[in-house]
């Protein structure tokens, strides 16, 4: 049974060949049976992140990071035409009655929590 060695350098483990712009197969090299003399393996490397090391790992995911709220950031202009925004009216409605309710909820709270000092108060002082 014949064994291969294999090399491999750091650099591969940090993007992916879609990043690179390489593609899927290769061009069939020796191992692969194919006569090529050069074929580009890099798409067999592992990119788990239980096998890269931590440095490494973590520049990896802060550079995926970095891309992903950039183009988050490059879409956001463009969502502006879809918000539907309300009219002045319907937002003072909404405000009046978000203040009004949470006026309500002050009087009923403070209700409860004064009942329960009282009730606190007149059970402490019947205790020797």
């Amino acid at each position: 049974m014949a064994t291969t060695s294999v090399t491999v350098t750091v650099a591969p483990y940090l993007f992916s060949s879609a990043l690179r712009g390489g593609g899927g197969g290769g061009g069939g090299g020796e191992a692969e049976g194919g006569g090529g003399t050069t074929t580009n393996h890099h798409h067999l490397l592992p990119l788990n992140n239980h096998l890269l090391p931590f440095p490494l790992n973590f520049i990896k995911e802060l550079i995926w990071g970095f891309i992903s709220l950039f183009n988050f950031l490059v879409q956001q202009p463009s969502q502006l035409n879809y918000i539907d925004w309300p009219a002045f009216q319907t937002t003072l409605k909404t405000a009046t009655l978000t203040l009004v309710l949470v006026a309500l909820l002050i009087v009923a709270l403070s209700s409860v929590d004064a009942v329960l000092c009282y009730l606190l108060a007149l059970l402490l002082r019947r205790t020797p």
